[in-house]
Order: structure tokens, then sequence, then C-alpha cells
């Protein structure tokens, strides 16, 4: 009977992510994603003649390999990549859900990651985050299976998918290996595959192509910057008050709880509407 439900929920589940897969046009990121998988298909180069890159340059913002190579076989449909990383997230969502608290939590938990719209809207996209989230899940299966090999290897190709995981994974492996005391159990060949996707991860984000999309994305930026000059100057306080940490932490707040409200999250959504639910 468990076996039957969880066909039907993940049928449910993938059916529903099908409707507007193929909208009137891509974005500019779904078109650049597809070009250079097309490009690596036909020439073993990206759009700049540069030959099996591991950072993409595209147009400045320097996207991460994964999910261009794996959109190669269907570089005309890069979506495709997306909605097969969104239905396995579901079934590995069951998995480990079932791993830790038994098999009603395990269907309930399929049923919401396969029924929620947000699952469904990034499936529905060419997202190098929709790709992340599947090795990440895949990393966290095995790590509650102590199967340390197999999770550090997704969790290692989950960090080249999509930068935000270059923050999460190497934080949260860190904690939990030194809280869980599990790192005693880790052998010299687990050590080995830690050092091939980290160490060149750190190398990149120490160089301009690394840093590009943090630089994009910054609470600091130049428009910051001008703000608290302009406070430093007009605010009371001076420098005590309007500096570079004050408005990183004040800003981070404010988001962070904007986030959080149910006016984002069931009325007004996000300021861009390609995301919004």
């Amino acid at each position: 009977m468990e076996k039957i439900l969880v066909i039907i929920i993940l049928t449910i589940g993938i059916i529903w992510r099908l409707p507007y897969f193929a909208p009137p046009s891509l974005n500019w990121d779904e078109v650049s994603l597809g070009y250079n998988a097309y490009s690596i298909f036909k020439t073993g180069g990206d759009e700049w003649g540069i030959s099996m890159p591991i950072i993409f340059r595209a147009f400045g913002d320097y996207k991460l390999p994964v999910y261009v190579y794996m959109t190669t076989p269907w570089s005309q449909y890069p979506r495709v990549t997306s909605i097969i990383a969104g239905s396995l997230t579901m079934l590995i969502s069951y998995l480990i859900a079932r791993k830790l608290f038994g098999k009603q939590v395990g269907l309930i938990t399929l049923s919401l990651v396969a029924l929620s719209p947000w699952t469904a809207m990034l499936s529905r996209l060419a997202l190098e985050a929709n790709l992340a989230i599947l090795f990440i899940s895949l990393g966290m299966l095995y790590l509650v299976s102590r199967k340390y090999f197999w999770s550090i290897l997704f969790f290692g190709i989950s960090v080249w998918s999509y930068n935000s995981a270059r923050i999460f994974v190497p934080v949260f492996m860190t904690l939990y290996l030194i809280l869980s005391r599990e790192y005693k159990k880790l052998t010299p060949i687990i050590y080995f595959l830690i050092s091939i996707f980290f160490i060149p991860m750190l190398f990149q984000l120490l160089n301009t192509a690394g840093q590009a999309r943090y630089q994009k994305l910054s609470l600091i930026d130049d428009g910051a910057i001008a703000k608290i000059n302009d406070s430093q100057i007009n605010g009371w306080g001076g420098r005590l008050i309007y500096n570079k940490a004050t408005y990183f932490v004040i800003t981070f707040t404010k988001n962070y709880i904007s986030y959080l409200s149910p006016n984002f999250l069931f009325i007004k959504g996000g300021d861009h509407y390609q995301f919004s639910v």
C-alpha cells in the first residue's frame, strides 16, 4: 500500500510541475545556461571559446558548471534538467523523512513537497538552485544513513551547482561533524574527497570570477556605501552609528524578517515577479 501511495503522490507531483513548463520565452539566465550547454555539446567550449571551463563567464555573472554540463544532452530544452531535479527531490525528501521518522511522516513529507507551489515553481524554470537542492537532499539522505563517502560526494557537487550552497554546505557539515563527533569516523579517502571539491572552491572564491556573484548581491554595494557616507555627514552619531557593520546588521535583519511576514508569504510576494508564486 505504501508503494502505491508513493507512486500516486509522485505522479501527481510531476503532473503538477508540467503546466507552464514551457512559457512563451526563456529568461536570460535560462538562455545563457542552454546556450553554453549547446556550445559545450557542439564544440567542447563555452560561448567565449574557453574549453571545458569550471566556471562559465556567461554575461559577467560567472555561472557554476554543474547545471550547464548536465544540460548538454538536451541543451535546446534547458528546463528539462530542473524538472528532473525537482521530481527526484520529491522522492529523496520522502526517503529522508521515512528514515528519520517512519512511514507516515515520510508520506506526509512527500505530499507537502509534491504539492508545494514553491517547489513546483522552482521545477518549471531552468534554475541552478533547484539542482543544488537535489544534491543537498542526496547528501542529507546519505548523511542520515552514515554513508559519508556518498554524502560528501553529493554535498561536494552541490557547491559547484549554486552559490548559496557554498555558504550553507561547509557551515552545516563543519557544525555537524564537530557537534556529533562523527569526524573521527572519516577515512583518508573521504578527506581526500573533501579536498577535491572544497579546496578548488576556496581558491576560486578568492579571484574575481568567484566573487562576481557576491559583488552583485552584496548588501554593501556602491549604493549602500553612498548612503552610509551621507548618513555620516547628515545624521546623528557619525561613524559610530553609521558604518558598514551597523548597516549590514540592520539591513540583513530587516530583510530576513520580511521573508517571514504573512504579507510576503501569502499576499504580495517578492519584488521579483519571475520568482513569485
